[in-house]
């Protein structure tokens, strides 16, 4: 194999990682396993999630602080998320960009009290990853809605 070979077997071993990482994101949220999830973000995290006017729902400026809300207000829930369609925009060695396109979904029990019963949604996360050792990790990210529905 040529150096240049090399160059191209090792980005594309990047790509799988960090797709790889979402998908475990995805499925940390929607298994509640916050321990597993923690270990996908950076400590200093910043997320932010808007609706689909742009309005800001939530930022948190640690993976701490998302994970202790996340656990606490779905706890009762059925959560779905699914990504796809991502766009790799750029990569160093130890830095990408990447947006994902997202559907989502929110299910509370009759029992439980919410600020709805159901809200399905669509948009993009727009993620900064930053790798440490071996292992990428989501730095941040701007979770941005075309749509959300929300059911009382």
């Amino acid at each position: 194999m040529n150096d240049s070979t090399i160059a191209e077997v090792y980005e594309l071993q990047q790509i799988e990682k960090i797709k790889n990482l979402k998908a475990r994101y995805c499925r940390f949220v929607d298994t509640k396993q916050w321990d597993l999830l923690s270990n996908l973000l950076s400590d200093d995290a910043n997320l932010v999630f808007e609706d689909a006017e742009g309005k800001q729902l939530y930022e948190f400026k640690s993976s701490k602080e998302m994970i202790d809300l996340s656990a606490r207000m779905l706890a009762m829930a059925v959560t779905v998320h699914h990504v796809h369609n991502f766009e790799l925009v750029t990569i160093s060695d130890e830095e990408a960009s990447v947006i994902w396109g997202l559907e989502d979904q929110i299910l509370f029990p009759d029992n439980v009290e919410a600020p709805f019963k159901s809200m399905h949604g669509f948009g993009h996360y727009h993620e900064t990853l930053r790798k440490s050792g071996e292992q990428w990790k989501i730095k941040s990210f701007r979770l941005t809605r075309l749509k959300l529905d929300y059911q009382n």
